[in-house]
């Protein structure tokens, strides 16, 4: 099996908004703790000492979200955000209508700005999507300024384990611990080494443990339909079909689940030795 976000199949999941859009939807939803991911991205764009009207990049943009909470945040700031799928693009840019942001399409890999043009580059959860996360931070890095900053954020490897941990008690895939992680490439273990190798200097790097209840089999179905990284039939890849199946299988009860959030703030310039 290739990997879910770098293997062969990997742009067939952002062909669409619909997958990304219930997945996020399914995760919300079912939030318990931890702080709202833009705002502690704003928190920490305050800190670095940004201009009167900065430049700024929300890089891997998907559809916006993190990109309209800048915009209303810092309305000065000139905003570029940019996604690899031209539907995660086209959502961008009506959810940021009326702002001043810039939609563009284009590879993280070969970013299409200008060496020394911004202020401060954001790449939330998208480098993980990368068969070559060293190579987008070295693109990140080329193109801020020599007082620039980048916050990156990610998700730890094991995130949600314990979803894995039901579909192998329900027998609906019995080898969910082996699948891949969605997020092995660039993840809470590895982001602050990557982003020193890819020629940032990393000021801070912070951990959270936000974690999530789904309220029953059907809520959790909701979340699990949408990860490509688990093997199911083909009948079972809607939500509802997943739902009643796993009821035939398992005990209807609620089910929690943690994920590791890392922030990391760096600044341009090669780390010191």
């Amino acid at each position: 099996m290739s990997h879910p976000f770098h293997g062969r199949d990997a742009a067939a999941l952002y062909v669409g908004e619909e997958r990304t859009r219930r997945r996020s939807q399914a995760l919300l939803s079912a939030k318990t703790s931890g702080r709202n991911i833009d705002e502690v991205i704003c928190a920490y764009a305050d800190t670095t000492g940004l201009p009167d009207r900065p430049a700024i990049a929300d890089i891997g943009c998907g559809q916006g979200r993190t990109t309209v909470r800048l915009a209303r945040h810092m309305p000065s700031a000139s905003i570029t955000a940019i996604d690899a799928s031209p539907a995660m693009a086209n959502a961008a840019r009506e959810r940021t209508r009326g702002h001043r942001v810039t939609v563009i399409t284009g590879d993280f890999h070969a970013l299409p700005l200008r060496a020394a043009s911004l202020d401060l580059a954001v790449a939330v959860m998208c480098l993980y999507h990368s068969p070559a996360p060293l190579l987008a931070i070295g693109e990140i890095a080329r193109t801020l300024r020599p007082h620039g900053a980048a916050i990156l954020v990610t998700k730890a490897a094991d995130s949600y384990r314990e979803l894995a941990d039901l579909l192998t008690l329900s027998g609906l895939d019995p080898d969910a611990h082996q699948r891949p992680s969605l997020y092995e490439n660039a993840h809470s273990g590895n982001l602050a080494n990557l982003t020193e190798q890819g020629a940032l200097r990393v000021e801070t790097v912070e951990h959270e443990t936000h974690t999530f209840t789904f309220d029953d089999l059907a809520h959790t179905a909701s979340y699990l339909a949408t990860c490509p990284q688990y093997q199911l039939p083909e009948r079972l890849h809607h939500p509802h079909a997943l739902a009643a199946e796993l009821r035939t299988r398992l005990s209807d009860k609620p089910i929690t689940t943690t994920a590791t959030i890392t922030y990391v703030l760096a600044r341009a310039g090669q780390p010191t030795p």
